[in-house]
């Protein structure tokens, strides 16, 4: 069940992050809520929490250390992807997306059609590095 509602999330996400480079407050708190939710009725314990809030502090310094290269929704959706995946599968599929991030952005340039200022959202290559994941069997 958790698969589909994180995937519902992730591709609402998506599609804000494409169409208006931003993501919602409302789909981020309420996301966040349901992750809080589903962690406690799985009952991780409390060693869970301190690294799930450790590096969840950790990805929003970067965020702001950045001045937001890599946004502060990117960043939130961290946080939530980890309270539903679990902090380790969370990395696995945040290293993915940023391989996706990496091919995707040297095809760009290799085709001459933008130059290395040039933005991309990241939540749709996120999302598409879970799925991957799901397919997978992840």
């Amino acid at each position: 069940m958790e698969r589909w509602i994180l995937t519902g999330i992730l591709a609402a996400a998506s599609w804000t992050d494409l169409k208006w480079r931003a993501v919602p407050s409302w789909l981020v708190i309420t996301a966040g809520a349901g992750g809080v939710l589903y962690t406690m009725i799985e009952r991780r314990g409390i060693w869970y929490w301190i690294f799930w809030s450790v590096s969840s502090a950790a990805i929003l310094i970067v965020c702001r250390a950045t001045r937001q290269a890599l946004g502060y929704g990117d960043g939130l959706m961290w946080s939530v992807m980890a309270l539903y995946l679990g902090i380790w599968k969370n990395i696995r599929v945040w290293m993915m997306a940023v391989v996706f991030t990496f091919f995707f952005s040297a095809a760009v340039l290799i085709s001459g059609k933008r130059n290395r200022k040039t933005e991309f959202p990241f939540l749709p290559f996120l999302t598409a590095a879970y799925l991957l994941e799901l397919f997978k069997g992840g």
